[in-house]
């Protein structure tokens, strides 16, 4: 059974607009040998960024993630915060929250405070870098 990868915002953004050696290994494995998951507020977090920072690029977006093979997640609008970890950036507890309900065994993340969560009382997901991932994977 293939791991299921729910992929942070930043690591997206680095896949699609700066591609390089290891961004393009961590697209290829992840369209290749892993269950990829993009949530809904994913996407729409891309498309804000992409908007404002290069918004010449904001009409490649959709060709991009037909790219990926992917389980598109619909993000849950509300959710009892009390029962996940705490997390000091409050705009990332979505992607923590949609990593845990969609069943994501790995979270992959270039943000510090999601990466410094602690997730001693669940299994999973397991947040990594990047790097981390072409390491351990």
């Amino acid at each position: 059974m293939k791991k299921k990868v729910l992929i942070d915002t930043n690591v997206l953004f680095s896949i699609f607009l700066f591609p390089n050696k290891n961004m393009n290994e961590v697209k290829y494995r992840l369209s290749n040998y892993y269950k990829l998951i993009i949530s809904s507020y994913v996407v729409n977090e891309l498309y804000d960024i992409v908007k404002r920072k290069f918004p010449e690029r904001e009409c490649d977006i959709d060709e991009f993630l037909k790219t990926l093979p992917h389980k598109f997640y619909a993000s849950k609008q509300e959710y009892n915060e009390r029962k996940h970890p705490e997390i000091r950036d409050i705009d990332d507890r979505q992607v923590l929250v949609d990593a845990i309900y969609s069943g994501a065994h790995l979270l992959l993340t270039g943000d510090k405070d999601i990466l410094s969560v602690d997730m001693k009382k669940r299994k999973k997901p397991i947040a990594l870098k990047p790097a981390q991932f072409l390491d351990r994977y």
